[in-house]
């Protein structure tokens, strides 16, 4: 989990993530996103398409892709100051920005046989 320093969602446990550059894949901005935050990542996955809709009417689309780390340690950015690794026990430790971040890692757990079923979003 990385701290998010930024609008919309600032000062929340976020997804390491960022704007696709045009002509990218989803593969290659995955793995551009993680580089600039120190990470270097192999076999980038789709896992899913997680709509956002902002309180002032803006409607986003998230595409969220797993992937395998390989090494580094992670470093701020302009968006995100800290880091965090998490384990599914610890979800609830966090504040999570919206329910979206909670939606993606539900899907992840699933996909890998965990169920997170007690986990509860917060409101």
């Amino acid at each position: 989990m990385a701290w998010r320093i930024i609008a919309p969602y600032s000062n929340v446990w976020a997804l390491i993530g960022g704007r696709m550059w045009y002509g990218e894949t989803f593969a290659e901005t995955s793995i551009r996103n993680c580089r600039e935050s120190g990470l270097e990542i192999c076999r980038p996955r789709y896992l899913g398409i997680f709509p956002i809709k902002f309180p002032q009417g803006r409607h986003d689309l998230t595409v969220c892709m797993t992937a395998r780390y390989v090494s580094g340690e992670p470093r701020p950015t302009r968006e995100l100051s800290k880091y965090r690794w998490i384990t599914r026990s610890e979800i609830d430790e966090v504040h999570l920005a919206g329910g979206n971040y909670l939606k993606m890692l539900r899907a992840w757990w699933k996909i890998r046989g965990k169920s997170i079923a007690s986990v509860t979003s917060r409101k």
